[in-house]
């Protein structure tokens, strides 16, 4: 069996728990900063709305409740693109609803009282401590920690460390949670001891921190048990034909599906140019852009194409064919290979003076030492990933104080993922009145401090894999967050 995990022992090398209240639900709508006024129009009252710099028709949209169709309908001359500064009509009845209190998810879910029940969380991770130095009297994390092979580690600590502050916060919505922290073993033969273990039949929830290979005999363990698991990670292969695994981070071709999306909402009236090499995967994302962006286009009579074209040992200027002087150009690239983003920054770059562009790349781009930031800033880049910290966010600027102020060092995105993920199940172990929680996960969308919960499934026999990617951009030599 594991080793039962000992915090107080621990307490040099990381934090039992701090005091941190961030209470879901006291979320309001906030009034409309745009003073719109009204207009009758043949009978019908219509806002008069100001376009602001960067708002979208999708924004736009779903701020007031509408269909961006019902939008357009109104505005019939709207053309390509919102210009700020100009007026358009929102109709106004569909618009009332806007004041009104907003939900903290969007699953429309009547407030519930405290479960009675408790919930009984195990948490699994692989840990591997040194020696404890009594005499070290730092405030600091050790060295141990900043080093390669303890990486994992430490992002587990730093992840318990999340748990526990969720824990706190739940307490004071009068949640009762019984965690069960373990530290799960490395040698099969005390995997499966472990596994026996009749406590882990009691639980409501697995929250396996532990990385492959490992993973998948946790996994078969929940199916087995029927006690629902979520891995903070991306695995799909962990739910496949197993209803009783959910995994927090989208798989890579869900994230580029997530991404076309937001670009068909966006830019649907925006000349659009997907750039490609001879390479497999980046065909394979093409042909994402291709379903998710075109074909629905064509169905509903927009004329409006896509252009691919493939850069692979051509002269980048063969780009500059096919890039609009009137409207926006948004250009796709999903090359990983760091000198052809190189060349093709610095391409791009040159025509700034006579084209508007937005380049759209992968956030791995952000991992290369020789991209000039200059350029990605000139270039309006943007890019999605699974997890954010973003600066702008009044309620992790709370959090990063409160933590910072008692731990002397800033909580890392494995922090926000314990804190988001036990908040979340949490939240709902009370909603749903207890043990059957997991049956509601389709139902249940929760904004978290560094992802937000929307879980799907392809087919009934699957697990659940959370669909929320964060689309950030370069602005004012910041990354900011594009979605909402």
């Amino acid at each position: 069996m594991g080793l039962r995990f000992n915090i107080v022992g621990m307490k040099k090398f990381f934090i039992v728990v701090f005091v941190l209240l961030i209470i879901a639900g006291k979320t309001f709508a906030q009034g409309n900063a745009h003073s719109d006024s009204i207009k009758v129009i043949n009978g019908k009252e219509f806002y008069n709305h100001k376009i602001q710099k960067g708002e979208t028709l999708s924004e736009l949209a779903k701020e007031y409740h509408l269909t961006i169709k019902e939008i357009e309908d109104a505005n019939p001359k709207l053309g390509k693109a919102l210009k700020a500064g100009k007026y358009i009509y929102i109709p106004y009845k569909e618009h009332k609803v806007k004041h009104e209190q907003a939900p903290v998810d969007s699953a429309k879910i009547k407030p519930a009282k405290p479960s009675n029940e408790t919930m009984n969380v195990a948490l699994l991770m692989r840990l591997n401590f040194p020696v404890i130095n009594e005499e070290d009297t730092t405030h600091d994390k050790p060295i141990f920690f900043e080093q390669k092979e303890n990486a994992s580690t430490n992002s587990s600590l730093e992840f318990y460390e999340g748990v526990m502050a969720a824990l706190d916060s739940l307490k004071k919505l009068g949640i009762k949670v019984n965690l069960n922290t373990f530290d799960y073993p490395e040698e099969v033969e005390d995997q499966n001891k472990f596994l026996t273990n009749p406590e882990l039949k009691k639980m409501n929830l697995i929250i396996a921190e532990v990385f492959s290979p490992q993973i998948e005999k946790i996994a078969s363990y929940a199916k087995m048990n029927k006690i629902p698991m979520i891995y903070p990670f991306s695995n799909i292969a962990l739910i496949e034909e197993n209803p009783y695994i959910a995994i927090l981070s989208p798989s890579l071709n869900t994230q580029y599906k997530l991404m076309a999306k937001f670009i068909s909402e966006h830019y649907r009236f925006d000349n659009i140019i997907i750039l490609h090499t001879n390479s497999v995967k980046e065909k394979e994302i093409d042909s994402i852009y291709t379903e998710i962006i075109e074909k629905p286009w064509a169905s509903s009579g927009n004329k409006h194409t896509v252009k691919h074209i493939n850069i692979y040992g051509k002269e980048l200027d063969i780009i500059k064919k096919s890039l609009d002087t009137a409207g926006e150009n948004i250009i796709i690239a999903n090359t990983q290979d760091e000198a052809t983003i190189v060349d093709l920054l610095g391409k791009l770059n040159t025509y700034r003076a006579d084209y508007d562009i937005t380049l759209i790349g992968s956030s791995k781009w952000e991992n290369y030492e020789t991209l000039d930031i200059d350029y990605l800033q000139n270039l309006d880049f943007h890019c999605f990933t699974t997890n954010f910290i973003n600066q702008d966010d009044s309620l992790l600027k709370v959090f990063f104080d409160n933590f910072f102020a008692k731990y002397h060092y800033e909580p890392t995105i494995y922090t926000l993922k314990g804190y988001d993920i036990m908040n979340y199940f949490g939240n709902a172990f009370m909603r749903f009145n207890g043990i059957k929680f997991e049956g509601k996960m389709l139902e249940y969308r929760m904004k978290g401090l560094s992802t937000s919960f929307d879980f799907k499934k392809s087919i009934e026999a699957n697990g659940l894999e959370n669909q929320y990617i964060h689309v950030v951009k370069y602005d004012d030599f910041r990354v900011k967050k594009a979605n909402e």
